[in-house]
């Protein structure tokens, strides 16, 4: 149930943006798990550059964001959806 003053569409970003986060720490739990089988069952440093290969793209997603420029700004200039 959305809070007073919130929009419906503001509520539905909010679910989204918590489900996106989930989906992205579970990535990074299972990227752990498979280098820690890919080190016990192939070379150390396979485990390593299938880690690297999976928590890379997310690593550039962050640094692409627009939160980051966006926390630079001042808050009187940031637009706010709810």
């Amino acid at each position: 149930m959305p809070r007073v003053g919130c929009s419906r569409e503001c509520s539905v970003k909010a679910r989204v943006g918590a489900v996106a986060n989930f989906a992205a720490q579970s990535l990074v739990w299972i990227g752990m798990m498979l280098v820690g089988w890919l080190s016990d069952h192939v070379r150390h440093s396979h485990g390593v550059l299938c880690f690297s290969a999976l928590v890379t793209p997310f690593a550039v997603a962050g640094y692409l964001a627009k939160t980051p420029t966006l926390l630079k700004t001042p808050l009187e200039h940031v637009d706010q959806p709810c």
